[in-house]
């Protein structure tokens, strides 16, 4: 069996309450989602409907009530 090789080990991450609370932001459209599948401090694993292409900037972000997080990020 071969061993995905990552520099950072992936967790799993537990959904939030709010449904849509994550969403990514790319070519000025918003994807709003309520999964993310893993997460490490290099990268997380997200099901979007949409393809995005590889090498394209992102904005990930996350907003539950009092707490907003957003990060900058590249599709791989």
């Amino acid at each position: 069996m071969l061993r995905e090789s990552r520099e950072n080990e992936r967790k799993p991450l537990i959904s939030p309450d709010q449904e849509a609370a994550f969403f990514i932001e790319s070519n000025g459209a918003r994807y709003p989602f309520n999964k993310v599948k893993d997460v490490s401090v290099s990268g997380a694993g997200i099901q979007l409907p949409i393809p995005l292409a590889p090498a394209s900037p992102i904005l990930l972000g996350f907003d539950q009530g009092d707490y907003q997080v957003r990060v900058q990020a590249t599709v791989v």
